[in-house]
């Protein structure tokens, strides 16, 4: 699997072109550009903030600001895996035209998404400075973002081949992803479930809750921005999430070079 990604990342510069592709048909003819990318985090930490802080009232100090840093992990990771899952379908033409490693195309997608993320996390850092939460735990973000991304080129790799076979694949990502929103701690906080659990008897079910990648992931961005996490949690959102990444990527590039051999047929 290394020497694949190592054969893969050798046509950089196709990569990279496609990338630069990607970002240029996105906002072609608009006038606000990247900051379309800060728009889609932005509107729904104020809708979420409205409305958790005075209709549902979750009594949390700078809620936007927590909102927000978990937003913009999530929208790079939903974006990822709607544009990954239709990369090798909207590039049928030069699949069966041009001879390089078909991952290529979910990877330029995902890194598209990923430009996105950067830029957005660029904005929000002094933000978070500003207000207070300016931590030497910043040191762990790169290395989040490196686990995140595996994960989601994982997951990228395995929807992009397998929506060639079943087109189904493409309509079903987005109520997945819808629901599984709702299964991390983006709008509610990880305190708050584990209150609520430990209320009821359920503590064990936080470690199963946890088993979630992405929510493990999500809690690993919060304690690098926003505010710390015990040990115990730290501790098991971390091997979560490193197993998980390594899991995904390994049975998403399996999959992908099963599928491949049948692209051109079924495109």
């Amino acid at each position: 699997m290394i020497r694949r990604f190592v054969r893969i990342f050798r046509d950089y510069e196709i990569i990279y072109n496609l990338v630069i592709k990607e970002l240029k048909v996105r906002y072609r003819g608009s006038y606000l550009g990247f900051l379309y990318a800060l728009l889609n985090p932005l509107v729904s930490t104020v809708v979420f903030a409205v409305v958790f802080t005075f209709i549902i009232r979750i009594k949390m100090e700078h809620y936007g600001l927590y909102l927000l840093t978990g937003f913009m992990p999530w929208i790079f990771f939903q974006q990822s895996l709607s544009e990954s899952a239709t990369s090798i379908i909207h590039n049928a033409n030069l699949i069966k035209k041009v001879m390089f490693p078909r991952e290529i195309f979910p990877i330029s997608s995902i890194l598209a998404c990923l430009v996105n993320f950067g830029l957005g996390i660029c904005v929000m850092l002094p933000f978070l400075a500003a207000y207070g939460h300016f931590s030497a735990r910043w040191a762990y973000l790169p290395l989040i973002l490196v686990i995140h991304l595996v994960f989601t080129l994982g997951l990228g790799l395995f929807l992009s081949s397998t929506n060639v076979m079943f087109r189904d694949i493409g309509n079903l990502i987005e109520i997945v992803i819808f629901v599984w929103f709702y299964a991390n701690p983006i709008i509610y906080p990880l305190k708050m479930l584990e209150t609520k659990l430990s209320e009821l008897g359920w503590d064990s079910l936080l470690t199963v809750y946890l088993l979630n990648p992405m929510a493990s992931i999500m809690v690993l961005y919060r304690h690098a921005l926003f505010a710390p996490e015990s040990d115990d949690v730290l501790l098991t959102a971390a091997l979560v999430s490193v197993i998980s990444a390594f899991l995904a990527l390994v049975i998403g590039q399996t999959v992908f070079r099963k599928l491949q051999k049948n692209f051109a047929k079924e495109l």
